[in-house]
């Protein structure tokens, strides 16, 4: 008996759908797609109504634009006095604005001194101090205060409000959708919304995926991709350096590369659309081991450095010195990073932290003491704080406008370099022990980088968050020695993988999954450490690799060369 109620109010092969509920979602996505008469067939034939009739009223209130009706409907939507509170502000709230935008001033003021400001009070003559740190916490004098501000700009004739009513109504209405009881109100497009959520599940079972843009799944099988979304083809080797080759890297637009070599020279790659890379110019040779390349964000200067302690920066393309600049007290040169604005750079030495102006001629602007021999170092995706690693293996965040300190580790091991992602995200420090770790960084920015060193407003210090273990851990080859640096890299759609050399006579480029760990891919071909791996940013199906064989290789997915 039990199992027929079962099979009468849920439905689907585990029995977790519930009929209703489903009834109501097919209701609403029929009347979406235009066939408005088929749902109300649906509904008189199954009994099930999509919603309320107040609910409905409520709707096409808002998306109206009668906020009157929708304030005297909403009692009726809720029980909770909470969100019917912070309900009634939203409504309030758009109100006003839509009264600023259409020039209507006069009724803007009444709106704010009328109905918005008694909000502060209302709820059981709760005053603000009390609302502060509850849902209420939102609707202060300082909201208050934002929202009148609004006005006097306006009367100023320097209006911060949108013109376009029916984009806020529609962003109001997923507000509130938000507060009040879904089984009331159904949630636009919750059927097509539910159906991309268990698409981008498929996603991301599959370690494979590796397609940008606009992707054409179908509802009918589930998603696959196969290692033929992933750089393995060997496509070129290049010989133009006469000695190892320790540093590679592609430009933020994908169209240059640069490599670095033990041999004293620096080059300079063009990369066609196709993943064809032809030598540009040698940018530096016989000055001593090269082991710096790094583009400007803008993709229009490269940074070179190596044993004799310079840095030297050159335009992109064209390969014209711009500027060099003395590492000055430093101990040689560890790490040589480009601030976001691609003016300002970080030269980072054994001991020091040097930041300079490029347009300046390497002006000084600021130096820091680092304490302890350094590794290298990288900068939050913001630019607000320096990451380094050093002789205590503890990973250093280092906030360049207030001097704010914290640690994460120490690590488990020698920790010889840190790669980020191009989004910021995530963190790799690689152990001579031939096992990488997993940092997430999550949003490492302050109100303003390089200038002050307060949390944006309602967001917590970022260096409070940071993670105390790994969130993933790659592994090497059997036979890592330890005795080389070797650099990984992120890449692919949504920097989906992590790749990194390894030593050996016939050194091997691994690929993972970034999330899950799972070893994709090692490709052969060097016949010594591969020093470096770079993914091209802007084509997700191109890799470079860099050895002490004396060669960079370029690899491509099979068929896009």
């Amino acid at each position: 008996m039990v199992s027929n109620v079962i099979s009468e109010e849920f439905i689907g092969p585990r029995g977790l759908i519930n009929r209703a509920d489903y009834i109501r979602l097919l209701e609403q996505a029929l009347d979406h797609l235009g066939y408005p008469e088929l749902a109300v067939q649906l509904e008189r034939d199954s009994g099930i109504v999509l919603q309320p009739p107040t609910a409905t009223a409520f709707r096409e209130a808002i998306l109206s634009g009668n906020y009157e009706a929708a304030l005297n409907l909403l009692p009726h939507l809720g029980s909770n006095l909470s969100s019917m509170h912070r309900a009634k502000f939203l409504i309030l709230r758009q109100k006003y604005c839509e009264a600023i935008a259409a020039g209507d001033l006069k009724a803007a003021l009444h709106c704010l001194r009328n109905e918005l400001q008694p909000l502060q009070h209302e709820h059981s003559g709760v005053g603000i101090g009390a609302l502060k740190g509850s849902t209420y916490a939102n609707i202060t004098v300082e909201a208050l205060h934002g929202l009148a501000s609004m006005l006097v700009s306006e009367s100023r004739g320097a209006s911060s409000v949108s013109s376009s009513s029916t984009l806020g109504r529609e962003s109001l209405l997923a507000e509130l959708q938000a507060l009040l009881p879904p089984s009331l109100l159904v949630p636009e497009a919750r059927l097509e919304d539910l159906i991309e959520q268990a698409l981008l599940v498929q996603l991301d079972k599959c370690p494979y995926h590796n397609s940008r843009g606009p992707l054409r799944m179908s509802l009918f099988t589930e998603f696959s991709a196969g290692p033929e979304q992933l750089p393995t083809e060997l496509t070129q080797v290049l010989t133009d350096h006469t000695d190892e080759v320790w540093a590679v890297q592609f430009s933020f637009d994908g169209r240059w590369m640069a490599t670095a070599s033990k041999d004293g020279s620096a080059l300079l790659w063009a990369v066609s659309e196709q993943g064809a890379v032809v030598l540009e110019k040698a940018l530096l040779s016989g000055v001593g081991p090269v082991n710096i390349v790094a583009f400007s964000p803008d993709s229009k200067r490269i940074a070179v450095g190596g044993s004799d302690s310079k840095l030297r920066v050159y335009s992109v393309p064209g390969g014209r010195l711009e500027l060099e600049v003395m590492a000055g007290t430093m101990e040689g040169l560890a790490a040589g990073v480009w601030l976001p604005d691609s003016c300002q750079m970080l030269m980072v030495g054994s001991r020091e932290l040097q930041i300079i102006d490029v347009n300046a001629g390497g002006a000084s602007i600021d130096r820091l003491a680092l304490g302890q021999h350094t590794y290298d170092a990288v900068v939050s995706h913001d630019g607000g704080t320096v990451i380094t690693v050093g002789q205590d293996r503890r990973l250093r965040f280092l906030r360049l406008s207030d001097r704010r300190e914290m640690f994460i580790g120490p690590e488990p091991a020698s920790v010889t370099c840190l790669s980020t992602s191009p989004d910021g995200r995530f963190l790799a420090s690689n152990m001579n022990t031939g096992v990488i770790h997993l940092w997430p960084l999550g949003d490492m920015r302050a109100a303003e980088p390089l200038a002050t060193a307060a949390p944006r407003p309602g967001a917590s210090d970022p260096l409070d968050a940071l993670p105390a273990a790994p969130i993933q851990e790659y592994r090497l080859s059997e036979g890592h020695q330890g005795r080389f640096v070797i650099r990984s890299a992120f890449g692919g759609a949504g920097y989906s993988f992590l790749a990194s050399g390894s030593e050996g006579v016939a050194g091997a480029v691994h690929i993972w999954h970034r999330e899950s760990g799972e070893m994709l891919a090692a490709l052969e071909g060097h016949t010594g450490t591969v020093n470096a791996v770079a993914w091209n940013p802007r084509n997700q199906y191109m890799m470079a690799s860099c050895s002490d064989d004396g060669t960079v290789r370029i690899w491509l997915a099979p068929g896009r060369n």
